[in-house]
């Protein structure tokens, strides 16, 4: 409660910012010190956008008010009092307030309810009940889980797909590489074999050639041995011969 001027006229209300904001006025009250007066207000009106006359303040004259003489002396007794008055009618104001505020929102949350009801009821018709709807929630499920398996097999597929023909190609590479080694190969083992031979025929050659020459030497050393033994033949027959001649020629002689 926010009084703006406690001189005539007097202005009371609020800004309606929020639903909650509606006071039920019933009167109000402003004491001045310096003069030790109280004017008492009297409203019994609601200060409200959804209530009475929709109007949020009201305009009082301090001429309609009940004036208290407190005298000077008794300001801080008044103080106290006004303060006490100012707290009572406040709570009371607050609890009352308070009250309706709650049967409000009591009945608005009955409402809701009520409302949710038939909704929820709505519902159950069109889809079958809690069970159809469930029934329905899970064929959607297991449809969704179907083709999301559909789709990863089909990707898998795909994937082997792909790995086979990359398999086959380096398995073709590969039979190539086979194939140019056997090439190498073979060819490798001819170039092997003809030298093979060729030593072959080389060493034969040798042997043969070793042969003949030992089977040459072998008959030049027998003739060598040949006229040995005809020339020891004729020195031995020469030297008999030598002999038997000057015996002979010592007989004459003689």
């Amino acid at each position: 409660m926010v009084a703006t001027c406690w001189t005539p006229p007097v202005k009371i209300g609020h800004d309606g910012a929020t639903p909650e904001s509606s006071w039920l006025l019933d009167e109000f009250s402003i004491t001045v010190p310096t003069k030790g007066v109280i004017y008492t207000f009297v409203c019994k009106c609601w200060l409200a956008q959804d209530r009475g006359d929709g109007l949020t303040s009201r305009v009082f004259n301090i001429l309609d008010a009940d004036c208290i003489n407190i005298g000077l002396k008794g300001r801080k007794e008044g103080r106290k009092e006004g303060r006490k008055e100012g707290r009572k009618e406040g709570r009371e104001g607050g609890r009352e307030g308070g009250r309706k505020e709650g049967r409000k929102e009591g009945e608005r949350g009955r409402g809701r309810k009520k409302e949710g009801r038939k909704e929820g009821r709505k519902g159950r018709k069109e889809g079958g009940g809690k069970e159809g709807g469930r029934r329905e929630g899970r064929k959607e499920g297991r449809e969704g889980r179907r083709e999301e398996g559909r789709k990863e097999r089909k990707g898998e597929r795909g994937r082997r797909k792909e790995g086979r023909k990359e398999g086959r190609k380096e398995g073709r590479k590969r039979m190539g590489r086979r194939e140019g080694g056997r090439k190498e190969g073979k060819e490798g083992r001819k170039g092997r074999a003809r030298e093979g031979g060729r030593k072959k025929e080389g060493r034969k050659e040798r042997k043969e050639g070793g042969r003949r020459e030992g089977r040459r030497e072998g008959r030049k050393g027998r003739k060598g041995e040949g006229g040995r033994e005809e020339g020891t033949k004729e020195r031995k027959e020469g030297g008999e011969g030598g002999r038997k001649e000057g015996g002979r020629k010592g007989g004459r002689e003689g």
